[in-house]
């Protein structure tokens, strides 16, 4: 009988306040998940973002290899954003002119530059092509070098002794191309500088920093790969900061107390979610449970009245999401701009961008459409197994009169509690 999927929308009509103050709950419970998950992969993104600026967008690196090994990686399915370094291509320097001062030039390939490492650039581009110098910002002023100085370096070779560094007699000529603010500095007579790699040459040594397409078992793979180059697995560097943001911690540990956590907080809020939507929909049937009897004896099915019960819980479910992932977003957002400063210094300083995410958007709809279903299966199914020839009789629910006697009670909080208890145990 297709008539009796309008009673739904007539009743949640007729009865505004309380469709309003079910709906108000189910957002509140929506914007509470969709909330958590917000603030929960801004501070994730927060996070990965410092450990790049920090350490670099890499998850592995090998250190020391030579062209071989290079050429492997470059050209191995399984990774992406393989980066390659080398200091011998770079070296220990001074300026020409000025033998107090050193610089420690480091030689970077293009995906190096533009991927892996991140530079806080003052002025200027990063290095393009061989002949091309990026040097720290503090160089203007100590070594009196500009944008677009051609500059010769004067190589310097460590020797042990108490000389210590003495030139070689080799020079490379540069132009000046950018200036970028170092983090870290040892000092004002101490300078890095970044020259461009476009050459793997034979003879040298160089550093090697990759990520894994795979998302799980990283470090198995890389391990594999390191056993068949004749690498000892000791020799891999893992950027540990990324690798514990994506649950890859070395130490499973870790893992295990995220994975737990996540799963935990997800739990008690779906489950709070089920009893606010169960109960409130539990008294709307038991409220109109006369209603579903009289709908019983003129020809409706169990079935049908277990789905409009059901519709009502879907159709202020489809009202409520819009809602609650939009006032999880501002609540969040709110939250973090009042607590401005001392949430950044939790984190270590800088600012947390809180983000629409499409997963966390798709999630919260999945996850608030099935605890609305769970949530409402008891009361429909209680629904649709009301008796016509019960509802007749006098009694809906088809149940035994008991009567709560509460002597005890009476004598403690008198009339009124004996009949509040009596109320709360009917």
């Amino acid at each position: 009988m297709k008539s009796y999927s309008g009673i739904t929308v007539k009743y949640l009509k007729e009865n505004k306040k309380k469709s309003i103050f079910t709906i108000v709950g189910i957002i509140l419970s929506l914007a509470l998940i969709s909330g958590v998950g917000f603030l929960g992969l801004s501070i994730r993104d927060y996070l990965y973002d410092s450990a790049k600026t920090n350490n670099g967008d890499y998850e592995f690196g090998l250190f020391g290899q030579d062209k071989r090994v290079v050429s492997v990686l470059k050209n191995d399915v399984d990774l992406e954003k393989v980066g390659v370094s080398s200091f011998n291509g770079g070296g220990t320097f001074q300026l020409d002119g000025i033998d107090d001062k050193y610089i420690y030039l480091m030689s970077n390939d293009e995906v190096t530059f533009n991927e892996i490492e991140t530079f806080d650039l003052e002025d200027g581009r990063l290095p393009q092509v061989s002949g091309e110098i990026l040097m720290d910002s503090l160089t203007k002023t100590k070594l009196s070098v500009k944008l677009n100085d051609k500059i010769t370096l004067n190589e310097m070779e460590y020797t042990g002794k108490k000389t210590g560094y003495v030139k070689t007699g080799n020079t490379k000529e540069f132009t000046i191309v950018g200036f970028y603010n170092e983090t870290f500095r040892s000092g004002g007579s101490d300078f890095n500088a970044y020259s461009f790699l476009d050459e793997i040459k034979a003879n040298e040594i160089y550093d090697i920093r990759f990520t894994v397409k795979e998302n799980k078992n990283k470090r198995d793979i890389v391990e594999g790969k390191a056993h068949r180059l004749g690498i000892d697995k000791a020799e891999i560097i893992a950027n540990e900061d990324l690798l514990s943001l994506m649950g890859q911690s070395k130490y499973v540990g870790i893992n295990t107390v995220i994975s737990a956590m996540s799963i935990f907080v997800l739990v008690i809020i779906i489950l709070a979610t089920i009893f606010l939507i169960y109960n409130a929909i539990n008294i709307s049937v038991a409220e109109r449970i006369t209603q579903f009897g009289i709908l019983r004896s003129i020809g409706a099915t169990p079935k049908q009245i277990r789905n409009i019960v059901i519709k009502e819980a879907l159709l202020m479910c489809l009202i409520s999401i819009p809602f609650g992932i939009l006032s999880g977003f501002i609540g969040v957002w709110i939250t973090i701009k009042s607590l401005g400063s001392s949430f950044s210094m939790l984190l270590g300083g800088g600012s947390i961008i809180i983000k629409f995410y499409p997963s966390i958007i798709i999630f919260t709809t999945i996850v608030g459409m099935l605890t609305i279903v769970i949530a409402a299966f008891g009361p429909a199914k209680r629904a649709g197994k009301v008796s016509p020839i019960s509802v007749i009789k006098g009694n809906p629910k088809n149940e035994n009169i008991k009567y709560y006697n509460g002597r005890l009670i009476r004598k403690i909080f008198g009339v009124e509690g004996w009949v509040a208890y009596k109320n709360i145990r009917k």
